[in-house]
């Protein structure tokens, strides 16, 4: 498998690594075959939203019912489709008034609204699904996948759909850390007396009991 750096590759498949991208190719490779979730769904709708994965800048919209995710970026003036707007038929780039469907096609050219409109106003897009309260994307992912399929790479949440349990999605965080140091995190229990004294955390209760497996 050859990876593609920044618009430089050799060999004869090719993946496209993010200019500037701060992972190791091959690491970036592995990782961008897995599922993640990119925006709250409960945002998505009245504009497009901007998310960040894997150093890959993203725009994600709605087109009628289809949600859209795809590169960050116009391909007529390389404007961030972030920065438009969202309609019914999907985001409205701010510079030219281009609008990009549900495939990612420009299907309109406000300027030319007489003329055909070019196949290279296509933006690169990527395999989304709306499931429990978020929109998911794999920037890897074959883009031939049904929904059935796409839903089973996703890790389940059981009891999600039961009426008896409440559907909880948690406002995102911003966190300066590296993902492995925030999982060590949530597992490492013994910091909590120290750190998080103001809300759970007890000082006077350090001792982190046995777990039994």
């Amino acid at each position: 498998m050859t990876l593609t750096v920044g618009g430089v590759s050799s060999g004869a498949a090719e993946i496209a690594i993010p200019r500037g991208c701060t992972f190791d190719p091959a690491d970036w490779e592995i990782l961008a075959r897995h599922w993640y979730p990119v925006a709250l769904a409960r945002d998505l709708g009245a504009r497009p939203l901007s998310a960040k994965l894997l150093d890959e800048p993203l725009v994600i919209y709605r087109a009628g019912e289809t949600v859209v995710v795809a590169r960050d970026i116009c391909p007529h003036r390389r404007v961030p489709l972030s920065m438009g707007s969202q309609t019914a038929g999907g985001v409205v780039c701010a510079y030219h008034g281009l609008r990009f469907g549900a495939s990612g096609r420009c299907d309109v050219v406000p300027a030319h609204p007489d003329q055909d409109i070019p196949a290279c106003l296509q933006l690169k897009t990527y395999s989304a699904v709306e499931r429990y309260g978020l929109i998911w994307t794999s920037l890897l992912a074959p883009a031939a996948l049904s929904t059935a399929e796409i839903e089973a790479a996703i890790c389940p949440m059981p009891h999600w759909d039961e009426p008896e349990f409440q559907q909880i999605v948690c406002p995102t965080i911003d966190i300066l850390g590296f993902a492995g140091r925030q999982m060590e995190g949530f597992l490492d229990v013994a910091h909590f007396a120290f750190v998080h004294t103001e809300t759970f955390g007890d000082a006077n209760n350090a001792v982190v009991p046995d777990i039994d497996q």
